[in-house]
């Protein structure tokens, strides 16, 4: 498994932890958690490919792949509408934001918390990497 699906994978079981801690405080509060992880993943999605997008675009300028046609052959094609999600991710989140807030339907509270879930799903990815390379032998303490 690689890193970068390690992380998602951690981002998406913290948002279920979240829900389920939801029902603790009621349907409401688990149904705001899942819209908020939903968000994080979204947003978490929507911000790599931005950024492959922004990263294919720099390397096609560069003297390297005018010397070698080949490198961008070897990254793959960029993402359909890879550069506008990137920004498109703040006004979808600006609007759930807004729809939720005059809404009143989800507590706030539990669409932050599940919000969140992608920096906890990250951390907990980053550390998990971290304790596999250390068992390979690659970091020493």
């Amino acid at each position: 498994m690689t890193a970068e699906r390690r992380v998602m994978l951690a981002t998406a079981v913290v948002a279920v932890a979240a829900v389920l801690a939801g029902f603790h405080w009621g349907v409401a509060a688990a149904a705001g958690a899942a819209l908020g992880g939903g968000l994080a993943l979204l947003n978490l999605s929507w911000l790599r490919a931005g950024a492959y997008a922004y990263v294919y675009a720099l390397a096609a300028r560069s003297d390297a792949a005018r010397q070698d046609p080949a490198l961008l052959d070897r990254l793959g094609p960029p993402p359909r509408w890879g550069r506008s999600r990137f920004a498109l991710r703040y006004v979808v989140c600006g609007v759930a934001f807004c729809a939720i807030f005059m809404s009143h339907l989800v507590p706030m509270v539990a669409v932050l918390a599940g919000l969140l879930t992608a920096p906890a799903g990250l951390i907990l990815g980053v550390t998990i990497e971290a304790a596999h390379g250390w068992r390979r032998g690659g970091l020493r303490p």
